[in-house]
């Protein structure tokens, strides 16, 4: 989450707000219309994009980046700012990968973020062969690294240990859905 705080003109510190935004990218139904009695004028959107873009944003705490972006957006983005793989949700429209979006141009061609993203590259490809060892070195490693989120990394160490004692079966994609028992 970031923390927004504010000062006021005598330079006191008030109450700090967290956000989170969540970011998705496809087709929409949008609108807007006036309330006359209210004088009022509103505006709302429409589709599985805005859904997925308020699922993702409910999810921030979870992985502790403020910034998400469905894939669908990286691709569109990717060029321009600096985004690192965090996780697969399964979404309406079937799997969808979380990216964190991490900074503009500048950081992406940063040697420290280049080197995250590295590291992230292997252990995504760890957790999806179900090789559970190399991931946990992986994120050993990663926590090391300039930039780590260590509140991601206990996240997908708790993970690794649920699909440890319930092996999500060959055919996973890669995908977190926990056993209800």
């Amino acid at each position: 989450m970031a923390r927004i705080v504010a000062e006021t003109a005598g330079h006191e510190k008030q109450d700090t707000a967290e956000i989170s935004v969540g970011i998705a990218t496809g087709e929409v139904i949008a609108g807007g219309g006036s309330d006359f009695n209210r004088g009022r004028v509103g505006y709302g959107i429409q589709g599985e994009a805005p859904l997925l873009a308020e699922r993702i944003r409910s999810l921030a705490h979870r992985y502790g980046a403020p910034l998400l972006a469905a894939d669908g957006t990286k691709r569109l983005a990717d060029r321009n700012l600096a985004f690192l793989e965090i996780d697969t949700i399964v979404s309406a429209a079937g799997n969808t990968t979380l990216y964190a979006l991490m900074g503009n141009s500048g950081v992406l061609v940063s040697p420290k973020f280049r080197a995250l993203t590295v590291f992230h590259d292997h252990l995504f490809q760890a957790i999806r062969k179900q090789n559970w060892r190399l991931a946990r070195e992986l994120i050993t490693q990663c926590r090391r690294l300039s930039g780590a989120n260590q509140a991601l990394y206990d996240l997908h160490l708790a993970r690794i240990s649920y699909y440890e004692r319930n092996p999500p079966g060959a055919e996973w994609d890669g995908a977190f859905r926990p056993i209800l028992e």
